[in-house]
């Protein structure tokens, strides 16, 4: 079974292991320390506008785990939806 492509760009030829986030976007040393980098790779989807169904493509994880981990990182974040996630990543992070 072949895995339809992601419409999430930063996804985009970079193999699923190998993904460098913390260097390619300049995360603070807080942020950092406050998210892991699988944490990070999420939240940077989001920002896109990455649905659950093609976080879990990109993961090899099933919908409804990509689901939960996207739950685990707004309640660490502290906001209730996407878009405040969106708007905390571009205030600590700039552009994602």
């Amino acid at each position: 079974m072949q895995l339809k492509q992601s419409p999430c760009p930063s996804f985009e030829g970079v193999p699923k292991i190998q993904l460098d986030i913390m260097s390619e976007s300049g995360v603070t040393e807080e942020v950092s320390k406050k998210l892991s980098r699988r944490e990070l790779l999420i939240l940077r989807a989001l920002t896109e506008g990455a649905s659950d169904r093609a976080i879990a493509e990109k993961l090899v994880l099933r919908e409804s785990t990509a689901k939960k981990l996207v739950q685990n990182l707004l309640r660490k974040l502290d906001v209730r939806n996407r878009a405040q996630a969106t708007k905390w990543a571009r205030d600590k992070l700039g552009d994602v």
